[in-house]
């Protein structure tokens, strides 16, 4: 699914305008399908709903949810929050409501009995100002606000939550905090966007009528990843058909990266996994993982790998389908001569992840010189060291960063976080929908890493699409180990554990 601007949501409605499908359909259309959304997500019997209503498009839609809420049982009261609407179609919505005989108040005319109303209120529909916020609200509107997100109704918006900022991560100061949003025609930039998509809640997308190849004709948007791949395995499949992955990783007192990293491969099809590591931590990830095959490697006086490593792996990286290197292998100067010696000698994908992106970081170069398709999977820290910039620049705009240099290095970037960003070399963008704030633990990203050496190794499907899927399969497989544990104590050793009913559903 795409995400779309304000901008392009308006001219996707014009367009449809053209195809004879008016505004106040489309307006119909949204209110109906939200109203649809909310009753499927809550029992409404005996619920007081308070829809509270501004004086534009967002609104309209508002009254369009009351309408519907009320004819279904819905005990629904409208608040007015901007005095009359000021949109023909807006009105003839409020017009519609107002002959159902459904009670509508003007927040302003009095506001104590308005509060009152919110107070007893167990759902609060929120159709203040949807995408069309384009200045601070005043100090009024924010106070407002700020007692809406304060009461224990259930908070559900329509489109975007008021004090949200439709096209960007930016969040108003007394913005609204909503449970549920129910968005049209497609996602929105701050629906997929930390902070301002922990604002919204969960959400539900919802068609209103708008054909699909005016959806197509709309270029160069981010995408949300999808779950249509199918992993087939030939019946005369043999290890060799499924190919080899090479994890380069590991560090004394860092073997559990290594651990998690080659489990996480090796649970994700790959024919045959190879582990190459320092001597040191050989037996303990061998005694965890017996079905790789290990090559002990040459430690440095840290416990990791030596300068000289390249040629105790050299026959392994010419063979191999796709190499990891990086999770927990510490950032030296030997870590340095060793990526750089990969980079300049493999023949296959190369992940880089942890502290060889560390080391990229001191001669970005290195990549720039590399033959290979390379993937780059930086947290917020990583990326910041990557682009010369401070973290806080980078989670201000996430997809920009991205997008950025994965075109000035020609790679593919995972910049991991709350719906992590996939910008690929031909300037594609993705935006995952799956994970959950129990993934937010050491060990999580080394899963990650792990998961796309194996998908990509496999063959099964193109190098970008096995990038999409890893990361998807990885945030779905620990939303199902949330469900069974709780996010508090989820491990990253749950997220393995939960991919073999993924990977079955997916067998073709």
């Amino acid at each position: 699914m795409k995400v779309f601007t304000s901008l392009q949501i308006k001219n996707i409605e014009d367009a449809t305008v053209l195809r004879g499908i008016s505004k106040l359909r489309l307006m119909e259309n949204a209110g109906s399908a939200a109203a649809r959304v909310i009753r499927e997500k809550i029992d409404i019997t005996d619920k007081k709903i308070v829809v509270v209503a501004g004086c534009g498009n967002n609104g309209g839609d508002g009254f369009v949810v009351a309408r519907k809420l009320y004819e279904n049982g819905g005990n629904v009261e409208v608040i007015r929050l901007l005095g009359l609407p000021q949109s023909e179609n807006a009105s003839a919505m409020c017009k519609k409501l107002m002959e159902m005989g459904v009670p509508i108040h003007d927040y302003f005319d009095n506001t104590s009995m308005s509060k009152a109303l919110l107070k007893g209120a167990d759902i609060i529909v929120d159709a203040v100002f949807g995408i069309g916020m384009n200045r601070a609200p005043d100090a009024s509107i924010c106070d407002i606000f700020s007692f809406i997100s304060s009461l224990p109704a259930l908070r559900v918006a329509i489109d975007v939550p008021s004090g949200v900022y439709a096209d960007s991560a930016k969040v108003h100061s007394h913005a609204i905090k909503a449970d549920l949003t129910v968005s049209f025609i497609g996602f929105k930039y701050c629906h997929i966007l930390p902070p301002a998509s922990s604002f919204c809640g969960e959400v539900v997308n919802c068609a209103i009528g708008v054909a699909d190849d005016v959806l197509d004709y709309i270029e160069g948007c981010p995408e949300t990843v999808e779950p249509n791949f199918v992993l087939k395995r030939d019946k005369n499949a043999h290890k060799g058909t499924f190919g080899k992955a090479l994890l380069v990783t590991g560090s004394y007192g860092m073997a559990g990266a290594t651990i998690l990293s080659l489990k996480a491969a090796l649970r994700c099809g790959v024919g045959l996994g190879v582990c190459a590591l320092p001597e040191k931590i050989y037996p303990i990830v061998a005694g965890s993982v017996p079905e790789a095959v290990y090559i002990p490697a040459p430690a440095n006086v840290n416990g990791g790998f030596a300068a000289n490593t390249y040629f105790a792996i050299k026959d392994a990286i010419e063979s191999a389908d796709s190499i990891l290197f990086g999770c927990g292998v510490g950032n030296t100067n030997d870590t340095v001569t060793l990526i750089r010696d990969i980079l300049e000698n493999a023949k296959c994908p190369v992940i880089i992840d942890a502290d060889g992106i560390n080391a990229l970081s001191r001669n970005i170069d290195i990549i720039k010189q590399s033959a290979v398709k390379i993937v780059l999977t930086p947290h917020p820290a990583e990326m910041a060291r990557l682009c010369r910039v401070s973290a806080q620049e980078i989670n201000s705009n996430r997809i920009y960063f991205a997008k950025k240099l994965a075109h000035e290095l020609g790679v593919t970037v995972v910049l991991k976080g709350a719906n992590t960003i996939i910008a690929t070399e031909d300037e594609r963008v993705f935006v995952n929908t799956t994970g959950n704030p129990g993934m937010a633990t050491g060990g999580s990203g080394d899963v990650l890493a792990g998961m796309m050496a194996g998908l990509i190794a496999s063959g099964v499907l193109p190098e970008n699409d096995a990038v999409c899927a890893a990361v998807y399969l990885h945030g779905l497989a620990g939303d199902k180990a949330a469900q069974k544990l709780g996010k508090t104590s989820l491990l990253p050793s749950d997220i393995i554990d939960n991919l073999p009913p993924l990977f079955k559903n997916l067998e073709g």
